[in-house]
């Protein structure tokens, strides 16, 4: 695979996992937003809006990741070699890590906390029993990477499949000894006035089978 495009490839997916970043922040912000410092109650459910939010955006950005991924594939690589489907795929697990995802829980732990002590509230998530809701978050992060990836590599397999799979293209000179050889079906080179001859019935016989 030429290193373009591997480049090509990265260059598309980092555009996505940037866009996928941004969704992440806005499902803070938004969590964040719902809590009214009056009620105890609107902290605790901004831990499951934050979780749902977040599930909600890692599925676009599967989503997205794969659909990308095959539309470029379809345009330049139809086909992989073992090589190539194992460095696209090693690509793509770099994309796949749900350590972003085990950050964002510290970062939203704290941005409750500053939020509710701009109110001087002070805060206690265990009040919450945010370990259930981290734990949920967790394994659906991590699940969805692994998902991603294994729906990608085996989309990958199939390619190198059906490049393992395709008849051998004949080489350069025999591709074009055969053309010569068409050729010669239709022009019978025979010396005569106007230096060959034409041998009418197979050109004859052509025209029948395109009728």
């Amino acid at each position: 695979m030429h290193a373009d495009i591997l480049q090509l490839i990265d260059r598309q997916i980092a555009r996505i996992f940037e866009a996928h970043v941004s969704r992440l922040i806005t499902a803070l912000n938004d969590a964040i937003s719902k809590i009214q410092p009056t009620s105890k109650a609107s902290a605790c459910k901004s831990y499951e809006e934050f979780k749902s939010l977040t599930f909600k955006a890692i599925e676009v950005y599967c989503y997205e990741l794969r659909h990308n991924l095959r539309g470029t594939l379809d345009e330049i690589l139809p086909a992989l070699s073992l090589e190539e489907a194992d460095n696209i795929s090693t690509l793509v697990a770099k994309y796949l890590d749900d350590d972003i995802y085990l950050s964002r829980m510290s970062i939203f732990e704290e941005a409750v906390q500053r939020h509710l002590g701009t109110f001087g509230i002070r805060h206690d998530p265990n009040e919450c029993r945010v370990d259930l809701v981290w734990s949920l978050y967790q394994v659906h992060a991590a699940n969805s990477m692994r998902r991603a990836l294994a729906e990608i590599t085996d989309d990958l397999e199939v390619r190198r499949l059906r490049n393992s799979q395709a008849p051998n293209n004949p080489p350069a000179d025999e591709a074009e000894d055969d053309r010569f050889e068409k050729a010669n079906k239709i022009i019978k080179l025979e010396p005569n006035i106007f230096g060959f001859g034409l041998n009418i019935n197979n050109i004859l016989r052509i025209f029948r089978r395109r009728k």
